[in-house]
């Protein structure tokens, strides 16, 4: 019959563009017709259900899920034994099968007579409904797999057979697609269907329903994952006046609208216009669902995260801690909320330098996530992610790198190689060789997060405006200038575009080229940048916060190298103090406080001031970071030069050695701080020869072979 209705295709190509029942079709809908009325009953409304289904494999089980009062043994003979024998029906591969274009068009033309055809299209709606109700927001690569062949068939109900969905599905006739691509990163191809399901239920349930504001609130999640803040707002806000109307002031719904509100102006920067809508829906949701609800915990970790972006993390932690509980108590111990929560905690620990207390919280999570979820998952993937950025943040970058790499494999694997996520380890991993100095291997790095970013979310994403950000500082650090400035110019504009000319970002950006010029010597430039960006920070963070402390210093550093010591002091002690009193005295913030202004204190010859600072400095620093970190190598190179100036060259020599020798095995010998080790040992060695203080050194290898290259230098 196949065949057949092939060959009159063939030979009447005016089928292909109907216009009026021609002698062609009437030619077709005949022969089809002779196959037709052989068919029993029961196999034609098997037919016509298939013929709901896209032009597409079709997975037998969602055909045996349409007819669930049927027996199946009774549907596979109908399937074999009638329709795929007269070829009405193609078995794809075991399990699959599909319709022929022609069958499937003919066969839609007998739904009108078919008794049952809109019992069929209910049930066949039904079932589609189900299928999009289980995909996940989030999916996994394995999901997509599972979902893809299926996608088809939820397109063509979400178009063609819509009209037949249940007014209490109808969101879900859309929903599931858009999960689907957004979850892959997919933004463009989501867009159209959670617009497509906004317009859909405005039109079929009216403009005053709640379907109506959860499809706001959806289509607003999406422009926020796209950094289109502008757009996503009124949305926000739509949804939350429509909630407020239809559901009552006091609704579970509502609190939930005020918490996404609160969110996009926390992406925004807008602190002070978050918090309060933060606590509103806490307060909410204590009065409607209990003191122990597991939104209630989840309002308290908002809240938490709103005061650590802020930097108040004492207000922070509490709340933290509060949450934790909360999610233990009411979910159990292994739970992944509770997973999430030790992972929010152990991040509010690591940012004030309490590494010790941070990491078991790390270590934790992650063995929670991968009993809960198993070894491959994309939240294993961020707990790898954030115990290497721990171990980063304390130089141990031989045990930061393998994690780094294994929760970028596992990404790549569950997610795909195009997704946000993958961007993110890309660039973690290109930070990670940036603070080893291996510039080579983070370039492709960053250019490949870089050009991911942009592909996924559109070239105007705050993402993308980060990324030109690092990349403009690893060129900075290179001595590239000319390369790093229009970088980040670039992410300068594109953050005040994005964000608004008031946004943390946008001062960050500010201080970045301030910073820029600063290492260029062009500091009349940089200064009115520090200047803006600390005036920036006090506006919108307020005058206590750790970035305000850090334009403080920065600002400080200026006044420095251009002899304006008078001016550099106050800053670099309102700098201290104020990381003293927002992170506590010890703090690796703190550590390079104490060098700073030491690094003033030797520069105006102040040595008995600097002395003590440099020596605080450096136990701190070994308390915090470790016997072997870069910057305990920094503060030996410092406390060293100290020493020589003083002529102090017995106390000096062993610092030099101990600071090189670190840096050789933490950085390479290679790297510029190595390099600058090396040369200053150098000076150090040539120095003590021209005093005719030569007795004083040791016989040191490298100080042997110092004084060598001297000798050389001295006969060229």
């Amino acid at each position: 019959m196949q065949q057949r209705l092939e060959k009159k295709r063939l030979e009447h190509k005016s089928l292909e563009e109907p216009t009026s029942q021609t002698t062609a079709q009437q030619g077709v809908k005949a022969a089809f017709e002779l196959s037709w009325q052989d068919l029993a009953t029961e196999a034609r409304e098997l037919a016509c259900l298939l013929s709901f289904f896209a032009l597409a494999p079709i997975p037998w089980e969602t055909v045996e899920a349409c007819l669930p009062e049927e027996d199946e043994e009774e549907l596979e003979d109908i399937r074999d034994g009638v329709l795929v024998q007269l070829s009405l029906l193609q078995r794809v591969e075991a399990g699959w099968y599909q319709l022929h274009s022609l069958l499937r068009e003919f066969l839609r033309g007998k739904l009108e007579a078919l008794e049952v055809a809109d019992g069929l299209k209910r049930k066949y709606c039904q079932v589609m409904i189900r299928v999009s109700k289980q995909v996940p927001q989030s999916p996994t690569i394995q999901d997509i797999k599972g979902l893809t062949p299926v996608v088809p068939h939820l397109t063509e109900t979400a178009t063609t057979w819509v009209d037949c969905v249940e007014d209490e599905n109808l969101i879900w006739a859309f929903v599931g697609l858009s999960w689907y691509y957004e979850g892959q990163g997919l933004y463009s191809l989501a867009e159209p269907w959670f617009q497509v399901c906004l317009s859909a239920t405005r039109d079929r349930l009216g403009e005053e329903h709640p379907h109506v504001a959860t499809s706001l609130n959806n289509l607003a999640l999406l422009y926020k994952s796209q950094g289109r803040y502008e757009a996503a707002e009124p949305l926000y806000l739509e949804a939350l006046e429509l909630r407020k109307k239809l559901l009552g002031e006091e609704h579970p719904d509502v609190a939930t609208s005020l918490n996404n509100l609160a969110l996009l102006y926390k992406s925004q920067g807008r602190y002070e216009a978050a918090e309060p809508l933060y606590l509103e829906a806490l307060e909410l949701r204590k009065k409607l669902l209990g003191e122990e609800h597991p939104h209630v915990a989840s309002s308290l970790n908002n809240l938490a995260e709103l005061y650590y972006s802020q930097g108040r993390y004492e207000a922070a932690e509490p709340l933290y801690l509060e949450a934790l509980e909360l999610y233990k108590k009411l979910l159990g111990e292994e739970h992944p909320h509770v997973a999430s929560s030790l992972n929010n905690l152990a991040l509010l620990y690591s940012s004030q330098g309490r590494y010790e207390a941070a990491e078991p919280l790390y270590l934790e999570a992650l063995e929670l996530s991968k009993k809960l979820l198993g070894e491959e998952h994309p939240s294993v993937a961020t707990s790898l992610n954030n115990l290497a950025l721990l171990y980063d943040s304390q130089g141990r970058y031989e045990a930061a790198e393998p994690l780094y790499l294994e929760a970028l494999e596992l990404r790549k694997k569950l997610l795909g190689e195009e997704h946000p996520h993958v961007a993110s380890s890309l660039n973690n991993l290109a930070l990670l060789y940036y603070s080893q100095g291996r510039y080579e291997a983070a370039e492709p790095l960053y250019l490949e997060a870089l050009e991911l970013y942009k592909k996924l979310l559109g070239e105007e994403h705050p993402h993308v405006a980060t990324s030109l950000n690092n990349l403009a500082e690893l060129y900075r650090s290179q001595g590239r200038y000319e390369a790093a400035e229009p970088l980040y110019l670039e992410a300068l504009e594109l953050s005040k575009k994005l964000l608004g000319e008031e946004h943390p970002h946008v001062a960050s950006s500010l201080n970045n080229l301030a910073l820029l010029y600063y290492s260029q010597g062009r500091y009349e430039a940089a200064e009115p940048l520090y200047l803006e960006a600390l005036e920036l920070y006090k506006k919108l963070l307020g005058e206590e916060h750790p970035s305000v402390a850090t334009s403080l210093n920065n600002l400080a550093e200026l006044y420095r190298s251009q002899g304006r010591y008078e001016a550099a002091e106050p800053l670099y002690l309102e700098a201290l103090e104020l990381r003293k009193k927002l992170l506590g005295e010890e703090h690796p913030d703190v550590a390079s406080s104490l060098n700073n202004l030491a690094l003033l204190y030797e520069s105006q010859g102040r040595y008995e001031a600097a002395e003590p600072l440099y020596l605080e400095a450096l136990e701190l620093r070994k308390k915090l970071l470790g016997e072997e970190h870069p910057d305990v190598a920094t503060s030996l190179n410092n406390l060293a030069l100290l020493y020589s100036s003083q002529g102090r060259y017995e106390a000096a020599e062993p610092l030099y050695l101990e600071a090189l020798e670190l840096y050789k095995k933490l950085l390479g010998e290679e790297h510029p701080h190595t390099q600058t080790v090396r040369g200053n040992f150098y000076k150090f060695v040539v120095q003590v020869v021209r005093e005719g203080q030569r007795s004083r050194l040791s016989n040191h290898p490298l100080t042997a072979l110092m004084l060598e290259l001297e000798q050389i230098d001295e006969k060229e």
